[in-house]
């Protein structure tokens, strides 16, 4: 049986065609009831419960300082990292595993007016602390031009413009944005040289791979990136799943 929880939990699924192992960073959305834990529990309640802050008031060594100060890191970026949000009709889940304490991977929801939801994923070029540092920009930019209502690919046009001036074309962040009508059931999205998305039916057995165009942030001139980024939209049945990874 398909389930969204094959799909994040690193188990290979049979697609009816090759396999897929899709592991790392995923969120997905699903256009059904949510199911229910015998437990009570939320049966997509993935993301890894926050490590306890460290209450000891001791000083560390002198070798520890560094691996102290990293995990502080790690900690402070999971935090910014927010729980899928509840929405009646829809499972949106996500989860999240770093190749490093710190990384340049992100996902963001953003909620916006007349029950929509904005939501993004994004990978930035390289690993650890100069990553993280950039993830933790480009989010922040991202969300600020989502709240004001700009399209997709408004907003990642947006967010283009700021880091070409911040990264001088040294650094690039590949992203997705769009936006759930939770109404009218559908999603627009656009994506910045990102991975594809992955849109299958749990009844049809539908599977297709959704790759519109556009260059990822931070490297070109805004002219150029809105010239080739192009927005989609997709409606949305029972059984749908959208999914994005990295």
């Amino acid at each position: 049986k398909f389930l969204p929880e094959n799909i994040i939990s690193n188990t290979e699924v049979d697609w009816g065609i090759s396999k897929w192992d899709t592991s790392l960073l995923a969120a997905t959305i699903v256009s059904l009831q949510p199911l229910e834990n015998p437990d009570g529990n939320n049966s997509l309640n993935w993301i890894d419960a926050l490590a306890e802050d460290d209450s000891t008031t001791s000083i560390p060594s002198e070798k520890n300082v560094g691996v102290t100060d990293m995990e502080k890191a790690q900690k402070i970026q999971k935090k910014m990292l927010k729980e899928a949000p509840q929405i009646e009709g829809y499972q949106i889940s996500t989860r999240y595993e770093s190749c490093e304490e710190v990384s340049g991977d992100f996902y963001e929801f953003i909620q916006l007016p007349d029950g929509k939801v904005g939501f993004s994923q994004g990978d930035v070029s390289g690993h650890g602390i100069q990553a993280g540092l950039v993830m933790s920009m480009a989010k922040k930019v991202l969300a600020m031009n989502a709240r004001r209502g700009q399209s997709p690919t408004e907003v990642l046009s947006s967010v283009n413009e700021e880091l070409i001036h911040d990264l001088n074309g040294k650094t690039f962040v590949s992203m997705t944005y769009g936006i759930l009508d939770t109404f009218h059931k559908k999603i627009n999205w656009a994506r910045a040289g990102h991975n594809p998305s992955i849109f299958y039916n749990i009844h049809t057995k539908e599977l297709r791979s959704l790759k519109p165009p556009g260059m990822v942030a931070g490297l070109r001139d805004t002219f150029l990136f809105r010239n080739i980024l192009r927005e989609e939209e997709i409606i949305l049945n029972s059984g749908d799943i959208f999914l994005m990874y990295t």
